[in-house]
């Protein structure tokens, strides 16, 4: 017990770091949202790029099939299978990104949840030093006020007795 910690400005102090991490976690929160969303936007991107891959592909094979396609063309059909994948190339490069980014904004949302949980224990560590010091400054009265009592019975005590034996001498 410390009668000199003032405890409404610790308090105050705790609850200003509580509210400093709650904001830390809410942006944070707003940036892995984000992050997810443009993670999401990437792989879609990817999967566009593959499936059309896939159906230029298919066209081609249906080309050839039924003699439709020249050699030329074949040639020019090919050529754009490269141009198609090179794009899948940087889609999904651009989509490994995402995903670093991704990652990097979960870390730092689980930092920052990390620090509410402390900011928030350090508060409810503050209250309960605080409650624990009211409780002891009470009975720190209380026993004052009880020894103030049992002092003031022993002089009246004292006076009483030493009354008596005065009156006893006297008569």
């Amino acid at each position: 017990m410390n009668p000199r910690v003032d405890w409404n400005q610790l308090i105050q102090l705790r609850e200003r770091g509580q509210r400093g991490a709650q904001e830390a976690v809410a942006a944070d929160r707003r940036a892995e949202r984000s992050a997810a969303a443009e993670t999401e936007r990437a792989a879609a991107k990817r999967e566009q790029q593959v499936a059309y891959r896939h159906h230029h592909i298919e066209q081609l094979r249906g080309g050839v099939e039924s003699g439709r396609c020249d050699v030329a063309e074949l040639r020019l059909a090919v050529g754009y299978i490269g141009v198609l994948d090179a794009r899948i190339h940087e889609a999904t490069g651009a989509w490994h990104a995402t995903q670093e980014s991704l990652a990097a904004a979960r870390d730092t949302l689980q930092v920052s949840q990390q620090w509410l949980r402390t900011a928030t224990a350090e508060l409810r560590a503050a209250q309960e030093m605080q409650a624990r010091d009211v409780r002891a400054q009470a009975t720190l009265r209380d026993r004052r006020a009880e020894d103030s009592a049992d002092e003031s019975a022993r002089q009246t005590w004292r006076v009483a007795q030493s009354r008596r034996r005065s009156a006893v001498g006297l008569a």
